[in-house]
Order: structure tokens, then sequence, then C-alpha cells
């Protein structure tokens, strides 16, 4: 845009460790914007946005909250960490404490009329809707699978748990059972590599069975 001395610029980052590390490394002085989400309604959005089968679209998420999770719970005096929930729900407290973060004043500035999202970038009516949508999207199997794979997450920034999941007291060291392609999803693509609590997962037994092999 021809502004050669801009004392200001945001870009919307990757999550990889490489990219985090390169902007400190290109850039004097960087803030960063963690942004989190209620991983059921990630998942629907993932499931909605890529065209992905319900355990593809979980796969995929167990590297991003993982990476994200990292982020917020590593987070130094230049990281804020905000839901996207709040975002959407308590805007003004959500900017005020982005402008004290930012040093900069994001409220009294003069209000501007903001694009509509385009269809190809939306998979909900609007922002509010795109909250808590698990709750008609997700079948009692794939929220339990996700909370499983992300409880830690969910429980770290209060998103409450379904009410089958939260009369359940998980152990402190935890083992999972899990069968079905969609439930090992979750633990299969990831169960190396630290888990969004900070753990290693190890697979410590699998089982195949059928006179093909075919399940597991």
């Amino acid at each position: 845009q021809g502004k050669q001395s801009a004392p200001y610029f945001c870009e919307k980052g990757d999550l990889d460790e490489a990219a985090v590390l390169g902007a400190r490394l290109f850039f004097d002085r960087v803030k960063d914007i963690v942004i989190v989400r209620d991983p059921r309604d990630l998942l629907c959005s993932a499931i909605a946005f890529w065209k992905l089968r319900p355990e593809m679209a979980l796969a995929m998420l167990a590297s991003t909250v993982s990476r994200l999770a990292r982020l917020a719970r590593h987070a130094g005096p230049d990281t804020i960490v905000i839901r996207y929930e709040d975002l959407v729900r308590e805007p003004v407290p959500t900017r005020q404490a982005l402008s004290r973060f930012l040093d900069l004043d994001l409220l009294s500035q003069p209000e501007t009329v903001a694009e509509p999202i385009p269809d190809s970038h939306r998979t909900s009516s609007d922002p509010a809707a795109s909250i808590g949508r698990w709750r008609n999207d997700l079948t009692p199997y794939q929220v339990e699978a996700c909370e499983v794979a992300f409880g830690a997450l969910i429980r770290d920034f209060d998103y409450e748990l379904s009410a089958a999941r939260g009369r359940r007291r998980a152990p402190k060291d935890p083992i999972v059972a899990a069968e079905g392609k969609f439930a090992l999803a979750s633990f299969a693509e990831n169960y190396a590599a630290e888990s969004e609590d900070g753990l290693t997962s190890r697979r410590v037994l699998e089982l195949v069975f059928g006179r093909d092999g075919t399940g597991e």
C-alpha cells in the first residue's frame, strides 16, 4: 500500500515453531495474539470447510490444537491469549485487554463498516452461530472422541464438557482404549508427540483382528 514507514502492521501467522521464531528474527519487536477456540467447534468447522471425513478432520486438528495449547501454555509477556468466544460475545472487554497489551487505543477510533465475511470462508450463518455448534453438528461418539483428545485444552480454557464426560473424573495418568477409525485418528497420528497437556502419549498395545486383519 506504499506505506514504507508504517509504525505497526498485523499479520496472520502460522503455528509452526519456525514461523513463530522467524518473526522474532526478522523484526525487533513482536507481539503475539494467540486465539483459542473450543476444539469441538473447530472440528465442525474443519468438516464443513475442508469437506473432510470426521476422522480425517480430527487427525488434522490433533497437531493444530496441540500447537495452540503449547503456545498458550508457554505464553510470555509478549503474548496474549484470548478465546474466540470472548472476542464474539464480549468485544469491548476483549478490545480493552488488547489495547492494554498493544499499548494502542482500539476503542475510541471511529467505527468502520466491516466487510462481510465471504460465503466461501464461512460455515455458519454468523459468528455467534458458530459458538456451540458442536451440540447439534456432532454425534455423541464424535463429541466424546474430541473431548478425550483435547480434554486438557477444554478444561484449561473453561469450556463446558458434555453431560456424559462431565460426570466422569479422568485418572491422573490415563490409559485410553480407542476403537474405530474416528477414535484412532485422534491418537495414531500424534501418539509419539507431546500432547496439549505437555505429556507424551505412548501406544502400549495394538490389536488387529478379523479374517483379513480389517479390525483395529
